[in-house]
């Protein structure tokens, strides 16, 4: 299991990436508000190579803060690493910022009829868009470094305090180990070596997310909080399996929420 020096750099590094996904939701937020409804493609065209240099300048801060992230958590565990440099996929970006922008804009008159709604829809996710690219500056820096760093076997995921039943589920299977002959495809064990199923680079984050990624350098056995969650999961999807175990999970998870909330 890591050191608690390395635990706590993990605990630093997920902070540190998700303020800076915050930091650039903040301006895109304000770009989207100040959208011209009357004609959104044109509104986009002109604001694009703004969007651009902030979700650049993001990307390479959370790349850069990964990278860091690496070295020391690996010097912490007694092992030396080589953490990757990835390039910024600006083609990308802009595919995501369009559908979250004007395609979806406009998908959303066309199914509401109201433009007001439509804007206030775009105003939500074009931030979140943004900020999930940013953080795939700091997530695939890690996971690109595992698969061709042979020092490090797997990654974990690594939720924020209150993350949803997505990210919860994702998490409660524990760690995920590269499997040599295919460097792309992972695969997690739990307790007993018991498959929990292949996973891929990249395996989705969602918009909002603010979960990372931290290295594992030998197979170890889980901490107390994913045993915690794969108890939970066991327990609240007892009878079921796929889609509905999967629906069994979101409603116990949803609820636990809200009773932490002091919801009824």
């Amino acid at each position: 299991m890591a050191s608690p020096d390395a635990n706590r750099l993990t605990r630093q590094h997920r902070d540190t990436q998700a303020a800076i996904g915050r930091a650039v939701a903040r301006p895109v937020r304000q770009l989207a508000r100040q959208a011209s409804t009357a004609d959104i493609d044109s509104w986009f065209a002109r604001v694009l190579p703004r969007l651009l240099m902030i979700i650049r300048a993001g990307w390479i801060a959370s790349a850069t803060h990964a990278r860091q992230y690496l070295e020391l958590h690996a010097e912490r565990e007694g092992v030396t690493v080589d953490p990757v440099r990835l390039q910024f996929e600006a083609d990308r970006v802009i595919a995501s910022l369009r559908v979250t922008g004007p395609v979806a804009f406009k998908e959303h008159v066309e199914r509401t009829g109201s433009v007001e709604g439509a804007k206030a829809a775009m105003v939500a996710r074009l931030p979140a868009a943004a900020a999930r690219q940013v953080m795939a500056g700091g997530r695939e820096t890690i996971e690109r470094t595992a698969e061709e760093d042979r020092r490090i076997v797997g990654w974990r995921r690594v939720t924020d305090a209150d993350p949803c039943a997505f990210c919860a589920m994702l998490a409660s299977r524990g760690a995920v180990y590269l499997t040599r002959e295919s460097a792309s495809g992972v695969v997690g064990r739990g307790r007993g070596g018991t498959l929990r199923g292949s996973r891929q680079r990249g395996e989705p984050y969602h918009d909002g997310c603010e979960c990372t990624v931290a290295p594992l350098y030998e197979h170890e056995p889980e901490p107390p909080e994913v045993v915690d969650l794969e108890n939970q999961w066991l327990q609240a999807t007892a009878g079921h399996s796929g889609k509905a175990a999967i629906r069994a999970w979101r409603q116990y998870w949803d609820k636990q929420r809200r009773e932490g909330d002091g919801g009824g």
